[in-house]
């Protein structure tokens, strides 16, 4: 492999400006030398729209209500990143992951897509780095992980929210003891943007079974637990309740006319409280439905210790009183911890995690939240439904290891994932 790492994108919606403004920070810092040979999509002008500044079918329009939300970033093109140097557009992605001048895949198509594009690629012998949720069933997270292993190539996932500032000093206070022992996790978020009945992200596949595995718990739950993750440990039981709520999602115009619907057969709504292996306890509510004012707990999740909480941008310390998270972490965090976390003092989570993989790639190991870590993310989720399928409590390890997919089933039957 060349010093310039040569980068394929399959999948040319939404996301994809956050992406390479993620790559272009990287450059503007010094950090990492990526070259974007190749832009695919199934619809040719999707993928022209990323090439060329001065050449470019309009920008999509807005599609969250949530400004700073990096589906709405727009007006970063390849032509931004090498000046001169356009990508070469496909249409088909089995042909993009023989190109020879392709070193790494980056995946941002729809869910049901990742695992046929990342297996594929990895044949072909191509690092890959999969937009979240990593794949569509736990069992295809693990033949992509497998596969990982037996090329010996870098496999990554886009979990943002752990690169993100206010992550990263939660983890700092807990290393720090600023609240003692974790005893409990508190998450609830009724009722939101996409509140009563909006198709989310203005994409349908996004309520459908077959195409995105589950639907609220797939969507924003692999970013969530992620984080949970990462910050509480791992699961050991999982009890859950799931409902559909609202079985048509629409999407209406400015006139309040429906110009979009679809039948949902995935939850929108779920309940469910998770036992770590370090006895912490924690609650996590979520719903896209909730007719009227949302129920959001301020500052996202809350986390208690034997010696104070963090909630909303504060360490609220049985001992040291209320201090800020963040200026308090700015001030007090180890400098070589801090260069660790933003390497070039960058900050931007997309290209935090994108330096993560390349970084990985050159240094021939995997990234921090690589295909494993992907395959955890998803299973929290699976293990809400399968509880509430089995009424029950479930082993968080029988999800991860295949032995409770009731849920999973009929999609990994409709992929062929259960040879």
């Amino acid at each position: 492999m060349s010093s310039t790492i040569r980068v394929a994108i399959v999948g040319c919606g939404g996301i994809t400006s956050a992406h390479l403004n993620g790559i272009r920070i990287l450059q503007q810092h010094g950090l990492d030398d990526v070259a974007v040979t190749v832009l695919c999509s199934r619809n040719e002008e999707n993928a022209a729209r990323y090439n060329d500044r001065n050449n470019a079918p309009p920008p999509l329009p807005q599609i969250v209500p949530f400004r700073e939300d990096p589906l709405n970033v727009r007006g970063i093109y390849v032509s931004d990143l090498k000046p001169g140097k356009l990508a070469t557009i496909h249409t088909d992605w089995r042909r993009t992951v023989m190109d020879p001048n392709v070193d790494a895949v980056i995946i941002l198509t729809s869910v049901d897509a990742h695992h046929a594009v990342g297996l594929g690629a990895m044949t072909a012998g191509k690092h890959v780095y999969i937009e979240k949720p990593f794949a569509i069933t736990v069992r295809a997270a693990r033949k992509l992980c497998e596969m990982a292993e037996e090329r010996r190539l870098s496999l990554g996932v886009a979990e943002s929210l752990r690169y993100k500032p206010e992550t990263r000093a939660v983890r700092w206070a807990l290393d720090s003891s600023y609240i003692g022992h974790l005893e409990m996790a508190v998450y609830t978020s009724v009722g939101a943007g996409w509140s009563p009945d909006k198709i989310v992200g203005k994409t349908a596949w996004r309520h459908q079974k077959l195409s995105t595995g589950a639907g609220i718990l797939m969507d924003i739950g692999a970013h969530l637990f992620d984080k949970v993750r990462y910050l509480c440990g791992e699961p050991r039981t999982i009890s859950g309740l799931v409902r559909t709520i609202e079985p048509l999602r629409t999407t209406r115009d400015r006139n309040g006319e429906v110009i979009e619907k679809i039948a949902c057969d995935v939850e929108d709504t779920a309940f469910a409280h998770i036992e770590f292996a370090n006895d912490a306890v924690g609650t996590f509510n979520m719903s896209w439905a909730g007719h009227g004012e949302p129920s959001n707990l301020t500052g996202g999740m809350a986390l208690y210790g034997d010696l104070g909480c963090i909630k909303e941008d504060r360490i609220i310390s049985d001992h040291a009183g209320a201090l800020p998270l963040k200026s308090t972490f700015a001030d007090k965090v180890e400098p070589e911890q801090y260069r660790k976390w933003y390497p070039g003092s960058v900050e931007d989570a997309f290209a935090l995690e994108l330096h993560e993989f390349f970084s990985a790639i050159r240094e021939g190991r995997q990234p921090e939240t690589n295909g494993v870590e992907g395959l955890r993310d998803i299973a929290v989720g699976y293990g809400i439904i399968e509880s509430s399928l089995q009424h029950r409590a479930v082993s968080f390890a029988d999800v991860v290891n295949g032995r409770l997919e009731t849920y999973q089933r009929p999609i990994n039957d409709y992929y062929g994932l259960r040879s």
